[in-house]
């Protein structure tokens, strides 16, 4: 009709009943109420109220042009400050150990890469991480479970019973090793068993019998293979319902076991298509295993307890495991308590009896090889010459005043 003006707004049509509308009204709250306290973005046309934005204004600012928080340009200023705020709020939620998966080698006192035991390390050996087992030099990888060469054979197992197909008996342990099949080759349906590749291949050369890569074979006299030491990790238990697979393992930490021998290995062929290597590993050691009652008799003879890295107390450990590392601290304590008051009990006797039988039993005595190997070190003559002078009861601790030079 001639002469009828238009509405501004197509939603509302300019209505004074209705309150609220999308394309007139605030964005925010939606509502029309104070024009006068609202303002319009000079790139999409919309308005806001001033204490709808996420900034709150007191009053209208004196600047020609206003953009809104959708089609402001942020400066460098604000693109550094919300940088910032990103970095603080960035925070790892996994500790990995509060260091000791990550942490270097400080110092290595043997090289890991030779077949047998390594002279200074006895069975029953007991470290807190991994770390120390390499720098022990009695198996060198921080990560991997089994260390070793295809060209030479394996030198070390650390065998932790996470893997549901493993079996430890003690004395023998059904190990399995995974190796996939080679995606950029054709795979045909009578391709069922893969060759021996990787760390696989690397064990079977342990075995003492001609290598089958296909069907396997069994060790001619197992005990003249190659031996490999193996220790079992505490550290990785896993929650499950059989406990014949925890049986053997430490409650926490890494201990040395023995050798081990391979009496056979054979392929077995897995539910995801991919092809598995058993191998089974039995003990050829003369040393009692730890978890036998002689084992724990020399154990404790030769004063063999967890040992801890320098500085290790409740604000570096894990919540977790705390309590079972303040359990076996006490017990160290308790145990130093005892011997202090055994020895000071010792020095009383000696004093009104001439016989001094107890304390040669008890004296650690430096083999005549090594006492040969220490001479031919002429670099280190002051110090080997300080260690020597000292009187030791026990091989743990002239192996700590060595790490100590």
């Amino acid at each position: 009709m001639p002469g009828r003006i238009e509405p501004d707004c197509s939603g509302c049509r300019d209505s004074f009943i209705q309150t609220k509308c999308n394309d007139c009204g605030c964005q925010v709250c939606h509502l029309k109420t104070e024009p006068s306290k609202q303002l319009i973005c000079d790139e999409c046309n919309q308005s806001f109220h001033l204490w709808c934005l996420k900034e709150p204004l007191e009053s209208v600012p004196n600047e020609n042009d206003w953009y809104c928080d959708r089609c402001r340009n942020e400066t460098q200023q604000d693109l550094i400050e919300k940088h910032r705020e990103y970095l603080d709020r960035k925070v790892c939620g996994n500790n990995w150990g509060f260091g000791m998966a990550c942490v270097g080698r400080s110092f290595r006192l043997n090289d890991g890469d030779r077949f047998g035991p390594i002279e200074g390390i006895v069975v029953g050996s007991w470290w807190r991480f991994r770390v120390q087992v390499s720098e022990a030099g009695i198996h060198s990888p921080l990560a991997t479970s089994i260390y070793g060469r295809q060209n030479d054979g394996v030198y070390s197992i650390v065998y932790s019973g996470c893997d549901h197909n493993d079996v430890d008996l003690g004395d023998e342990i059904y190990y399995t090793v995974h190796e996939r099949k080679n995606r950029r080759k054709l795979s045909s349906s009578s391709e069922t068993i893969s060759r021996l590749q990787g760390f696989a291949l690397a064990l079977a050369r342990n075995c003492n019998a001609i290598l089958n890569d296909q069907r396997g074979s069994v060790a001619i006299d197992w005990r003249s293979g190659k031996p490999i030491r193996l220790l079992r990790n505490g550290n990785n238990r896993c929650n499950t319902t059989k406990s014949n697979r925890l049986k053997y393992l430490p409650k926490i930490g890494v201990r040395y076991d023995g050798i081990y021998k391979v009496v056979k290995y054979w392929p077995e062929a897995g539910t995801n298509g991919h092809t598995k290597w058993r191998f089974l590993l039995r003990r050829d050691d003369p040393e009692p295993a730890p978890w036998t009652e002689k084992g724990r008799y020399r154990s404790k003879k030769l004063d063999l307890h967890l040992q801890y890295p320098q500085g290790w107390c409740e604000e570096f450990a894990q919540k977790r495991l705390w309590r079972i590392d303040k359990k076996i601290l006490d017990q160290q304590r308790q145990v130093k308590r005892f011997k202090s008051n055994r020895g000071e009990l010792k020095h009383s006797i000696s004093k009104y009896s001439s016989d001094s039988t107890i304390e040669k039993l008890d004296q650690f005595e430096i083999p005549e090889s090594l006492r040969s190997l220490i001479e031919t070190d002429l670099l280190n003559r002051k110090n080997w010459s300080t260690i020597l002078d000292r009187k030791y009861f026990k091989k743990v601790k002239v192996q700590s005043r060595e790490k100590e030079f």
